[in-house]
């Protein structure tokens, strides 16, 4: 990870109107916030607040930030995300809570924060000085930003297990097929968003939106192609009334499976009975 040291920048007064969205150049941000709050507006990870006092580590693609009370200062240090040398590439060298950014699968966002120490509030106070033309004075300003980012990389925040284990891409990938597999063994009993994230151990956003991505439709209207199909083999080939084939596929109500049958099928389970 290379630090881009023309990106150190004091935030003075800075205004933007909610919902203003950051540019995606995919960089690696460390802000620290002096004054005010921002709100943070992520698609994958939802809500969070950074507060006077607080820094916060993530990637600027995808990310919208919203201000309030009119005004933030803070400082504000650039990464480069790539290219990283081979080390980085490897994974090897990152603390461990950052190691999922060097996986070319990894999700577009990311997004961890903590409280500033007292070392780190010591660099910010020396950092917010304003610079002179000097060659000592731009050196130091240059060490100070990169002991500033070497002691959020030393934070306790970024020292845990990594929350997504060895790679969240294929975790999530291996979950939605799971997903898939179950609904398709289980098309007779009822279910929900949370009850299957929960048992598969995804999150319901991703859960929804890797369904979309990955079959094209949504998770109940997967549920309901595989109960249609499994309707039309039992009235066509095991010649089951029309209530027992409702009731081996999940449906209490004739009229609603009725409806959901001729919406796939384009005929109504009667006439299909009186066909074969």
């Amino acid at each position: 990870m290379r630090l881009n040291l023309m990106e150190v920048v004091k935030i003075e007064c800075l205004e933007e109107g909610p919902g203003r969205r950051r540019p995606g150049d995919g960089g690696l941000d460390l802000l620290l916030v002096l004054k005010g709050r921002v709100d943070w507006i992520m698609p994958e990870l939802g809500h969070r607040r950074q507060l006077a006092g607080e820094w916060s580590l993530h990637t600027s693609a995808r990310m919208e930030s919203r201000i309030e009370c009119g005004q933030v200062e803070g400082i504000r240090i650039g990464a480069e995300l790539g290219p990283m040398d081979r080390m980085h590439l490897e994974g090897r060298g990152l603390p461990p809570r950052l190691a999922c950014l060097a996986c070319p699968q990894r999700d577009p966002v990311f997004h961890v924060g903590g409280r500033a120490t007292l070392e780190m509030r010591q660099v910010v106070c020396e950092l917010v000085k304003p610079p002179s033309g000097r060659l000592g004075n731009q050196l130091m300003r240059k060490a100070w930003a990169l002991e500033l980012l070497a002691r959020v990389m030393e934070s306790p925040e970024l020292q845990g297990k990594p929350p997504c284990g060895a790679c969240q891409a294929g975790k999530d990938q291996e979950a939605l097929q799971s997903v898939a597999r179950y609904l398709e063994e289980n098309f007779g009993e009822s279910h929900s968003i949370p009850g299957l994230a929960r048992r598969h151990y995804i999150n319901e956003f991703k859960l929804k939106k890797g369904f979309r991505e990955n079959f094209g439709t949504t998770v109940f209207a997967y549920l309901r192609q595989v109960r249609m199909r499994e309707a039309h083999r039992l009235l066509a080939r095991d010649r089951a009334t029309v209530i027992e084939a409702a009731n081996a596929v999940g449906y209490t109500n004739p009229s609603h499976f009725a409806r959901a049958f001729r919406s796939q099928h384009g005929i109504n389970p009667g006439e299909l009975l009186r066909e074969v």
